[in-house]
């Protein structure tokens, strides 16, 4: 997906890459909900849910931390920023 955007050729290549990120995301992210409430029970479905959120946002909060790190560091260049915009998936 990283690697799509930074050397995509036109408009429809940043597409065909954001829909497959939301097919990943969308299958991704649905079944590590269903998969934390089937251990917690329906009882604590709740706190499942708020676990799986503040999980998320603090990997987005990491990324965005580790972007601008290495922006200070190495400038605008786009291959610094290829593994800060992948750290997120590996987690998947």
């Amino acid at each position: 997906m990283p690697l799509l955007l930074l050397w995509a050729p036109s408009w429809g290549w940043v597409i065909a890459a954001n829909v497959l990120l939301g097919l990943n995301q969308g299958l991704a992210w649905s079944s590590t909900v269903v998969m934390k409430i089937d251990l917690v029970g329906p009882r604590q479905r709740g706190l499942a849910m708020g676990l799986n959120e503040s999980a998320g946002y603090l990997a987005v909060a990491a990324t965005a931390f580790a972007s601008g790190w290495l922006a200070t560091e190495y400038g605008l260049r786009p291959y610094p920023f290829t593994w800060a915009s992948a750290s997120p998936y590996w987690g998947c």
